[in-house]
């Protein structure tokens, strides 16, 4: 190969930098309720936490929802959830029935 340079021994550093983990939850039953329940209350899942098995990096991360629902006509107050206890909290519209697909990420 040209070029006539004389090679040297050059260092350079590595460095391992700590990965975001997904948080962690599981979900429970959630059970039909009925037409004009009123506001209601839910517990909806349990074990939410930063990572399964992080260290004190993420430990302290804060946790929120994320959720989109396929048919929200049927809250007359869309659904909340809680990062700390799980609950789902929200009031059916008056009079209406059918099925919402609630899509719930818990993010960091």
């Amino acid at each position: 190969v040209g070029g006539g340079g004389a090679s040297g021994w050059q260092g350079f550093t590595v460095s391992v930098v700590a990965v975001n983990e997904p948080p962690v939850w599981q979900l429970l039953d959630v059970p039909s309720i009925p037409q004009d329940a009123g506001p209601t209350s839910l517990a909806f899942a349990t074990g939410m936490a930063p990572c399964g098995a992080c260290g004190a990096a993420e430990a302290s991360q804060v946790l929120s929802w994320s959720f989109t629902f396929t048919n929200p006509r049927l809250f007359a107050s869309l659904p909340s959830l809680s990062p700390i206890t799980g609950e789902i909290t929200f009031e059916p519209a008056p009079a209406a029935f059918g099925r919402s697909t609630v899509t719930a990420t818990l993010v960091d």
